[in-house]
């Protein structure tokens, strides 16, 4: 579970999709309306789906129609992440540890994505120098990156929302392993449910949308897990863990943002 939490996948923007007359004649048969009786007019009903904006409240239009459809927005500009700065607490890792090793290599995974069909978007990208990627520190220091940041997500407009999630390791393991475990990572990720699941969705029409957005939300959870192994299994020290969501319905304007966590705060900036 993260230790910095921002929003949720329920909060992803969605439209639900004017249903004909036909079907709300047929949902007042069943007794399921949206709306109090069978005299309000079929506008009503309409409008009252019309206020569905967020993947949890189509979930409940879902209780009184089957199927509700609905329809995923898109950002009106572009919209992309970076990570400006980052800082470790003292104390972070015991007493003992920081005494015999006041220096630390800390490095952090992020993987983004939205509803779009795009693939997932990995931080540091394959093949990319792992060196350039392990950040010496001491604890109680900031390190600040140039520029508007270290880029976890090029700008471009994004559907539905954008998920964020990024690990924040130490590491006991040097260049070399990081480089191979940066390669299990991207594999996993290649490999996982979830971009198969965001792959079918930009693809097909023939899942139910609540069916799959349902195994959207498992396979993330899923993938995270998977991930935290990799990293654990190379003898690294977890530090921090940063999960944020941010639906397209939100005001998306340049600057920055920062969150603390346990053992650590990450300052982040958006970017068009």
């Amino acid at each position: 579970m993260a230790l910095i939490q921002r929003g949720s996948f329920e909060d992803f923007s969605v439209i639900a999709v004017e249903p004909t007359e036909d079907f709300l004649k047929r949902g007042f048969r069943r007794g399921k309306a949206l709306v109090s009786s069978e005299s309000d007019t079929i506008q009503e009903v309409r409008s009252a789906l019309s206020r569905f904006r967020a993947v949890r409240e189509v979930r409940e239009a879902a209780r009184a129609y089957q199927p509700v459809s609905f329809k995923y927005p898109v950002s009106a500009e572009p919209r992309g992440l970076a990570l400006k700065s980052l800082t470790i607490y003292k104390g972070f890792e015991g007493i003992l540890q920081n005494v015999f090793n006041p220096i630390n290599e800390v490095y952090l995974i992020a993987w983004c994505w939205d509803l779009s069909g795009e693939p997932v978007y990995l931080y540091p990208q394959p093949g990319d120098n792992p060196s350039k990627y392990i950040i010496p520190m001491k604890a109680g220091e900031k390190r600040e990156f140039i520029g508007e940041g270290a880029l976890l997500f090029p700008a471009r407009t994004i559907t539905s929302g954008l998920a964020v999630r990024i690990m924040l390791y130490e590491s006991d393991s040097g260049v070399r392993k990081f480089g191979e475990t940066l390669s299990k990572v991207a594999n996993a990720i290649n490999a996982s449910q979830l971009s198969e699941s965001l792959f079918t969705l930009g693809t097909s029409t023939a899942i139910p949308q609540l069916k799959m957005l349902g195994a959207i939300t498992e396979a993330s959870a899923q993938l995270a897990g998977i991930i935290g192994k990799i990293l654990e299994e190379n003898g690294d020290d977890y530090v921090d863990f940063f999960e944020g969501y941010y639906p397209v319905s939100e005001p998306w304007t340049p600057g920055e943002e920062t969150y603390r966590g346990i053992a650590s705060e990450i300052t982040l900036t958006r970017l068009i």
